[in-house]
């Protein structure tokens, strides 16, 4: 695949490829259900893989020049062509892309599109020398939108997910104090998953968390340990349950 040079004539090239190898389903859709899918073209997981390969063996390219087609792409609003913006811009610097994604995600809500954020996009973060992406995690966590929040606890399930060390584990328990609040459905089961994860890894840490969320007073701590409880062996459920 050739890279143009002119980055609104790349992203309206990349637009015509996914829409070309779009589920043809979509086409045949009632209005109702073209509706739920007008963000949605379907296009087959290997044909997005292949594109973000083709653009990934391109390394004379510089993700800074593949910014501004990375930005017309995210603004068409399609799950798949917000997936190929990641793929470009996966590249830069981590603070700077750090930044890119905020700004994104601010209108995105799209769980495929902020998971593929967490897992592409921030894949390279964990190994980066000098660069902390927990304090970036904590800053999103920090704020007030629920879009920002929810990639934060996407970034920390993947990146608990990538590494071994239990080094890992107090920050982030340190980032999910208060949590549960301000999160809408999507963000809110990504925090199950992660709790969950972490129960699986460290059950009496975990537990600990949830029972300083419940003596910290955080709204929707109670319910979260009721959806989390099923997790943890019977004693320590049992423990959990004596401080509903």
């Amino acid at each position: 695949m050739a890279l143009a040079a002119n980055s609104a004539q790349f992203a309206r090239s990349l637009r015509a490829i996914v829409e070309y190898y779009a589920d043809r389903t979509k086409r045949s859709a009632t209005a109702s259900e073209a509706l739920i899918l007008s963000n949605v073209l379907r296009v087959p997981g290997p044909v997005l893989s292949a594109i973000c390969a083709a653009i990934h063996a391109h390394s004379e390219i510089s993700p800074r020049d593949n910014l501004p087609a990375a930005q017309s792409l995210w603004e068409m609003e399609f799950r798949e062509t917000r997936h190929i913006a990641v793929c470009l811009v996966r590249g830069l610097e981590p603070a700077e892309l750090g930044v890119i994604f905020e700004g994104w995600t601010a209108s995105c809500d799209d769980r495929e599109v902020l998971s593929w954020m967490a897992e592409e996009g921030m894949a390279d973060w964990w190994s980066v020398s000098g660069f902390d992406p927990w304090r970036v995690l904590r800053n999103w966590m920090a704020g007030d939108d629920y879009r920002v929040r929810h990639l934060a606890l996407l970034g920390a399930l993947y990146g608990l997910e990538s590494g071994s060390s239990d080094s890992l584990l107090p920050k982030i328990f340190q980032l999910l104090k208060g949590a549960v609040v301000n999160l809408r459905s999507d963000g809110y089961s990504t925090l199950i998953e992660l709790v969950q994860a972490l129960a699986r890894r460290s059950p009496q840490e975990t537990v600990r968390y949830l029972l300083d969320e419940i003596k910290r007073g955080t709204p929707g701590s109670r319910r979260l340990v009721r959806d989390c409880s099923a997790e943890f062996t019977p004693n320590l459920r049992e423990e959990l349950e004596s401080a509903l």
